[in-house]
Formats: C-alpha cells, sequence, structure tokens
C-alpha cells in the first residue's frame, strides 16, 4: 500500500512510515436518502394525524415511511424513522376509529337508536330483579 500523502510504500500499516499520515480512510457517515426519507414521512404522518381529517393520508404516508425505514434499518440505524412512522400509525388507527364511531353515530338510523335503547332497557329490568 502506497501513501496517498508522500507515496512512501508501506506494509499493512495504519500510518505512513515517513509522513505519519492516517492511511486507512476515515469513512464519512451519508445518510441515505430513504433514511431521510422515512424521517420526514414520518414527522408528515404525525402532523397528518393531528389535524384529524387527514388521517387516512397520514396512515398511507406512514405506512411508507415505514416500510421505508425497515428497508434502510439494515444499512444504517434509522430507528428515528422507524418510532416516528410507528407513532403515526398509532396515531392514525386511533383518530381513524373515532372518526369511525361518530360518524357511525352522527347517521344512525331512529330504528337502531330504539334497538339500542331496549337493549338496555331490558339489561336495567334485569339488574332491577338482584
Amino acid at each position: 500500500m502506497y501513501c496517498s500523502n508522500c507515496g512512501e510504500k508501506n506494509n499493512n500499516n495504519k500510518f505512513c512510515t515517513n509522513c505519519g499520515i492516517n492511511l486507512k480512510p476515515i469513512k464519512t457517515k451519508e445518510d441515505s436518502g430513504l433514511k431521510i426519507a422515512s424521517i420526514i414521512l414520518g414527522g408528515l404522518g404525525i402532523f397528518a394525524n393531528l389535524t384529524i381529517i387527514f388521517s387516512f393520508f397520514g396512515f398511507v404516508v406512514s405506512l411508507i415511511g415505514l416500510i421505508l425505514g425497515i428497508i434502510t434499518i439494515k444499512k444504517e440505524k434509522n430507528i428515528i424513522g422507524i418510532v416516528l412512522n410507528s407513532v403515526s400509525l398509532f396515531l392514525s388507527i386511533i383518530m381513524i376509529s373515532i372518526f369511525i364511531i361518530i360518524f357511525r353515530s352522527i347517521f344512525r338510523t331512529p330504528e337502531e337508536f330504539v334497538e339500542e335503547f331496549q337493549h338496555y332497557e331490558k339489561f336495567d329490568n334485569v339488574l332491577d330483579t338482584y
């Protein structure tokens, strides 16, 4: 191996015997685009879920971000992206569930209200006998 600074021949040394420069190149840590995209999608998903209206959009964005995070976890430690997207998916499921419950309660038919009331009335009668 030859020194890139002075051209001296070195045999598997860590430093050049002539000028003392480090012969092993220092690897700089560069974030890949997938890792950065995963983190951005996680943040975007959380923001979309907090607006409540865009919870379905937040779910899709978080799912894509989580997949990107899982792809990059082997090459790089992408814990931030995975955590952000997991939290965002959890928020999406909660928000969509709340939206479905509210939507379902708003658009009930009168017959459904009567059936539900009668169901609870029967339950109250059973409790009264004890």
